[in-house]
């Protein structure tokens, strides 16, 4: 299950390949999107909430665009099944898979040849799960018996709004941030 930051748009994946997606006031799936022959292993949404990008058992990363067609615009291949997928600030997609993590850059806007990056772990770990880390250039990995870091250059917002995003917040400012968001909600 992953949340559009941009929309609200809630997604559920399923063993039949297919990503539902809910508003935050339905009950049941808008949209159901047919992705993948075999389970959705992880999906996200792109930051501006206009494309849905998925991984799946068939050893492919596909692009969606969900403004108004839900089609497919893009389909990648992996050389083995993909387990992870994340979406950065700045829209650098990251797939993981066994010891490797590719990182595509524009790869919804237009048809890419190769990943931007690869990183491969040089103990031959398996990646276990991986998240951009905001504002900063840097990605966490956990492994069975490890955590890394890893540094990819563009793959953050170097510059946060510190009325929207103020990530040094705390006590009263937390709570008035939390007031605020609820009255925002409401009207």
């Amino acid at each position: 299950m992953t949340k559009s930051i941009y929309n609200g748009l809630i997604g559920v994946g399923s063993t039949r390949g297919t990503v539902s997606l809910y508003t935050p006031n339905s009950g049941e799936p808008v949209v159901k999107v047919l992705a993948h022959n075999g389970h959705v292993n992880s999906f996200d949404f792109t930051i501006d909430g206009n494309y849905l990008i998925t991984a799946g058992s068939d050893h492919q990363m596909k692009v969606f665009d969900i403004r108004n067609t839900f089609k497919e615009v893009y389909a990648y291949f992996t050389h083995r099944e993909p387990t992870n997928l994340r979406v950065s600030q700045t829209g650098l997609v990251g797939v993981s898979y066994s010891d490797t993590i590719l990182f595509w850059k524009d790869c919804y806007k237009e048809k890419q040849k190769m990943p931007y990056l690869k990183h491969e772990d040089k103990s031959n770990a398996l990646i276990k799960d991986f998240q951009f880390t905001p504002y900063e250039d840097f990605v966490g990995m956990t492994f069975n018996q490890k955590f890394e870091t890893i540094f990819i250059p563009g793959s953050s917002s170097p510059d946060y709004d510190t009325f929207e995003d103020n990530i040094a917040r705390v006590g009263k400012q937390l709570r008035e941030h939390n007031v605020k968001r609820l009255l925002e909600k409401v009207s």
